[in-house]
């Protein structure tokens, strides 16, 4: 049974503080504790190189590349030359291209250009030499807003004023990109096609390190960036790179200059979100023939497509660290209120919206808000209940008319008002209720408990900081090292792919040190943090680590927070727990759909949120949580310590869910679009199933997310790309309902139905939770709420609502 504890709903809104600092899963970034040698569990050790090896054979994958080691940063105007066994004059016809001999790109899939200069050498009467070198102009280079490319050095003070940092000259300069792709399509010694491109990953020796960049949404909704500072550089200059028609050369057009930031700082926000829509939303009252025509959203030409960050010093500037997709971030900028949050009482004014009301019980609990992708998203409301008042204010009635339909006088009307606003949306607001009853104070309270219950828990450890691809400088000067035994774990791995298994196995292991040499794809480092990042979700048994970057010989360097002694205990201590919780909880006869909901209940029945590690947080305004509190984001905090947060629950429903036999992902995201989570799906009669276990373990609306599908759960949770391989999402995307708790359990009604239901069970029990349509609005649920107190002669009801889901009590909450 479930501890006595302070209900859920003391959580409040000081959680989308909290997250905004911790956007996925499970690994805190507190500095690490100081390593003692432990005792590996007792399983026969494996040399990695052994261990790289039988993973790419079991997995077999064919790759449409085959990749070459890295190329170590070359200078500007590298010159790559390719030997020919043959006359390349003959080939000319069957291959036109430059590109279908040798090129460069700026993805993997080989798909963005990168423009060379490309030329061949006779060198003897059978053998010639192809050369490539930098084009005219570098591929994202810099230009001021104004859309110049000027040749001359310099820096200036002025954004305005900008041209080309630096510029070195044409044809001198590979650009400013993270990496290129060096890819060769024919067999040098024949001319025939490969089957295969050869491709080697290279970088380009800036005079700067790359400052290392994460996006993140501010409190005001707006898209952000931070980096960590770069030593010599005196400003920093944010660099956007917009779509164009011709996305086969999208590399190479030089990008816009959004600001210059002084070099004492480390972050910059944006302005407002418009620039980063890829999608124009048709707004019915500005364009009512394309509404009638039923057209919601039209594709834009031009838009923000990738941004990132260039450091800039008086000796030149760097590269940069990465351009980040705003394709994969879109979802959580807020671009305006949806359509639906206006009616006859609501008007807007720049973001700030006006909410005149009859009745205290018409302050709606979430307002729905249109985000960049144009999809729809409901925030909850952050009413500021401790500043409400009641006072007098003069408008214009009905009664303040002339026959005319001049206004003749102001009347005193009595108002209750209170401001709110929709976390990390910069959309606030005023409501005013006329006339409020006298006992207006009391019934906030059951307006602020009711917000509250709906606030749900949810707190994770940022890992979004990419892998930075850094020099080691104690490897300086030595040889190149070896691999390494270690000794796994004796469980199954989930993996994709063999390098999210070669990575997990090492990281389950202790691993320290993991080369990377054996899989030459890793040296693209965005499929290497996608798959180190699967690797960790999907493998809960990974405790603890404190940060992770590549070393100068492409080593994966792992710090960790516990001593291998410590983090070995807790492993252990996990696992003997699940085989003690499993026969108590599960039985051979019971069917997959009753294994899920057992281990959800007894998760509800066994965790309490843990409200020390959000008090402590709060002391620091949410940028730091004290290392004693670590556990709480892993699943040792949940299933030993009975203390974790939504990343505790997440992780334990996967272990729990794996040993009683089911298949399971953990899913990361954000809540609403802003507030960092973790919650699972789970594969249940052979459909994906979205089961949120940390809401479910709410006190009024008990299992709100059980067995939804992603159209329905998408308005609240808000999914990202960061848990599974990009190329494997496709797979674990759920579409049915039928499963859905509150179907199951015959309390699921249709709208006509909702209404006679409530009322029943409020008279049997004193109060009820049922389900009807999941898209229901406030002003449905309001209208529900009211033909119940009808039904019932008028006694007063207390409750809250979401995705259909209703609570309703004749007792005050």
């Amino acid at each position: 049974m479930k501890r006595n504890r302070a209900p859920k709903t003391i959580l409040s809104l000081m959680l989308a503080g909290i997250l905004s600092l911790s956007l996925f899963g499970c690994i805190p970034t507190q500095n690490p504790t100081p390593k003692t040698e432990g005792t590996p569990p007792s399983q026969e050790a494996i040399n990695q190189e052994d261990l790289a090896i039988q993973l790419l054979a079991k997995y077999g994958i064919d790759d449409k590349n085959e990749y070459l080691p890295p190329i170590d940063p070359v200078p500007r105007d590298q010159t790559f030359t390719y030997q020919l066994n043959f006359d390349p004059n003959d080939y000319v016809d069957e291959y036109p291209s430059t590109y279908d001999w040798v090129g460069v790109f700026a993805d993997p899939e080989l798909t963005q250009i990168v423009p060379m200069d490309w030329w061949a050498d006779k060198v003897t009467d059978n053998n010639w030499e192809i050369k490539i070198s930098p084009y005219e102009f570098p591929a994202a280079g810099i230009r001021n807003k104004y859309g110049d490319s000027s040749h001359e050095r310099k820096i200036s003070e002025s954004l305005n004023d900008i041209d080309y940092v630096d510029f070195k000259g044409q044809y001198k300069d590979w650009g400013n990109l993270p990496r290129y792709y060096l890819a060769q399509f024919l067999d040098l010694d024949t001319g025939e096609k490969l089957t295969k491109p050869l491709v080697q990953v290279f970088t380009v020796q800036a005079e700067l390190p790359a400052p290392a960049t994460t996006v993140f949404v501010d409190e005001h909704g707006m898209l952000s960036l931070k980096w960590k500072p770069v030593a010599g550089a005196e400003r920093y200059l944010i660099f956007s790179y917009y779509s164009t028609d011709d996305t086969r050369y999208a590399s190479y057009w030089p990008g816009t200059n959004l600001d210059v930031v002084d070099g004492t700082k480390t972050e910059w926000h944006a302005a407002n979100n418009r620039d980063f829509m890829s999608i124009n939303i048709i707004d019915p009252r500005i364009y009512p023939e394309k509404a009638a025509q039923g057209i919601e959203t039209e594709p834009r030409s031009y838009y923000c497509e990738r941004i990132g960050v260039i450091a800039l010093g008086p000796e030149g500037h760097s590269s940069l660290d990465n351009l980040h997709k705003l394709g994969d971030f879109d979802n959580r900028l807020v671009y305006q209120l949806a359509r639906d949050a206006w009616d006859e009482d609501r008007y807007t004014v720049s973001g700030h919206l006006a909410l005149f009301l009859q009745s205290m019980d018409d302050m709606p609990s979430q307002i729905p808000v249109q985000m960049c992708d144009a999809s729809i998203v409901y925030k909850t409301v952050d009413y500021d209940f401790e500043n409400a008042e009641e006072l007098e204010e003069r408008f214009i009635t009905e009664n303040s008319w002339d026959e005319d339909g001049n206004p003749t006088s102001l009347e005193k009307v009595r108002v209750m008002k209170v401001n709110f606003r929709l976390p990390q949306s910069g959309i606030t607001g005023i409501c005013r209720v006329e006339e409020p009853p006298s006992t207006w104070k009391r019934d906030l309270e059951q307006i602020k408990k009711r917000q509250e219950a709906l606030l749900r828990a949810a707190m994770s450890q940022q890992t979004q900081e990419t892998i930075q691809q850094r020099v080691d400088m104690r490897a300086e000067g030595q040889e190149r090292p070896t691999s390494r035994e270690i000794t796994p774990l004796d469980i199954e791995v989930f993996a994709t792919n063999p390098l999210s298994e070669y990575l997990a196995i090492n990281l389950l292991a202790g691993a320290e040190k993991i080369p990377l040499d054996s899989f030459p794809k890793a040296s693209d480092t965005n499929h290497l943090t996608d798959a180190l990042f699967e690797a960790i979700y999907q493998n809960p048994l990974i405790l603890g680590i404190s940060e992770m970057y590549l070393d100068r010989y492409y080593n994966l360097i792992i710090e960790y927070e516990d001593a291998p002694a410590v983090r070995v205990e807790k492993q252990q201590a996990i696992q003997d727990k699940i085989q003690q919780v499993i026969p108590q909880i599960i039985t051979s006869n019971m069917s997959p759909l009753e294994r899920e909901i057992a281990i959800n209940d007894y998760l509800c029945d066994t965790i309490e949120y843990d409200m020390a590690l959000l008090e402590d947080a709060q002391k620091t305004n949410y940028t730091y949580v004290d290392p004693k509190y670590n556990d709480s984001f892993t699943a040792y905090g949940a299933l030993i310590e009975g203390l974790c947060v939504c990343a505790g629950y997440a992780a334990a429903f996967k272990l729990l869910a794996d040993a009683a036999g089911l298949e399971s992902i953990v899913v990361t995201g954000t809540l609403e679009g802003s507030i960092g989570h973790a919650w699972n799906r789970v594969l249940i009669n052979g459909e994906w199933k979205n089961i949120d276990v940390t809401n479910n373990d709410n006190p009024l609306l008990f299992n709100v997310l059980l067995n939804l599908p992603d159209d329905i759960v998408a308005g609240i949770l808000v999914e990202d790309k960061e848990y599974l391989l990009d190329s494997e999402l496709y797979r674990f995307y759920s579409n049915d309902d039928s499963a859905e708790y509150y179907r199951i359990k015959g309390a699921f009604y249709s709208r006509t139905q909702i209404v006679d239901e409530l009322a029943a069970g409020l008279q049997q029990d004193g109060s009820v939770v049922l389900r009807t349509d999941y898209s229901i609005s406030e002003g449905e649920y309001r209208a529900i709420v009211r033909d119940v107190q009808v039904k019932l002669g008028g006694v007063d009801l207390y409750g809250c609502h979401l995705l259909g889901l209703i609570y309703l009590s004749s007792e005050a909450l």
